[in-house]
């Protein structure tokens, strides 16, 4: 009785302890850098991985950016390309709507001697690739891969670092929410006309700066007013929102676009001559 009761408490010791470093995560999700660093060092001394990537997913950022860390290995750039082709495929299998073009970096990586090069994506014997999700949206992604077999089977620590992995992932959700929010006008879902003046500065600083040229393009929607009073404003609502739509999607995915005020649209469009 004794060797079981010392066996309960030696596991809640350990789960508690968990989610202690991970909770304390939860000071640096608006420091990316910081966040990635401690939560890299935290699962290396968790876990058994030669490769390990998370990905976060903010609803204020277009880029995605799977972060990467090794352990005790090298891995060629090649079967970088494949692991995120992998991640890609898992996560649009579980939700067909999670359609992503991703970007990766390494975090705490350098090639040193000692360390093994992995040159194939076929000497990765175990995977684990967990996409993270919450009332219908991808949170982020978790994934661990070893040269050794059987290495991710279901396990009670597993399961307390997906759980914790999951409240962080949701807590720097709901900060890239509130931050999306305040910058997209809520109808169009475009920009509004404060983010876009920051956007507009510093993309006329940038072109002074490297005498790039810089293009504007605002779009007025004649006899509006008419439109509505005609209409109702539920339906000039919707002619705008079909407007901004496809006024966004004929642009590039790096043009800045907004709601300049009732009616108008406006797009700033870095590198751009009036000719093009």
């Amino acid at each position: 009785f004794s060797a079981k009761v010392a066996d309960i408490l030696d596991e809640s010791l350990v789960k508690s302890t968990l989610i202690n470093e991970f909770r304390e995560l939860g000071e640096f999700v608006l420091d990316e850098k910081s966040l990635n660093n401690k939560t890299f060092d935290l699962l290396s001394s968790i876990l058994d991985y030669n490769l390990v990537g998370i990905f976060y997913n903010d609803s204020d950022k277009q880029d995605k950016t799977i972060y990467f860390n090794q352990n005790e290995s090298d891995v060629s750039a090649d079967v970088i390309s494949e692991v995120v082709e992998k991640i890609k495929t898992d996560i649009k299998y579980s939700n067909p709507k999670n359609v992503f073009e991703f970007d990766y970096k390494f975090v705490s990586n350098g090639y040193n001697d000692t360390k093994e090069l992995i040159k194939t994506f076929e000497e990765f014997q175990s995977s684990f690739i967990y996409p993270i999700e919450d009332e219908g949206k991808l949170l982020g992604v978790i994934a661990l891969f070893h040269k050794n077999p059987n290495k991710y089977i279901h396990s009670k620590i597993l399961d307390i670092i997906l759980a914790e992995m999951k409240l962080i992932m949701k807590i720097k959700w709901l900060y890239s929410e509130t931050k999306l929010l305040s910058i997209i006008d809520p109808l169009t879902t475009l920009y509004n006309r404060r983010y876009f003046s920051q956007i507009l500065e510093n993309e006329f600083s940038r072109s002074t700066r490297y005498s790039t040229p810089l293009s504007l393009a605002m779009v007025d929607i004649d006899n509006f007013k008419k439109l509505n009073d005609t209409y109702g404003h539920l339906f000039g609502d919707e002619v705008l929102q079909v407007i901004s739509a496809t006024f966004r999607d004929s642009l590039r995915k790096t043009d800045c676009v907004a709601r300049y005020g009732g009616e108008e649209l406006i797009a700033v469009l870095s590198e751009t001559n009036l000719d093009q």
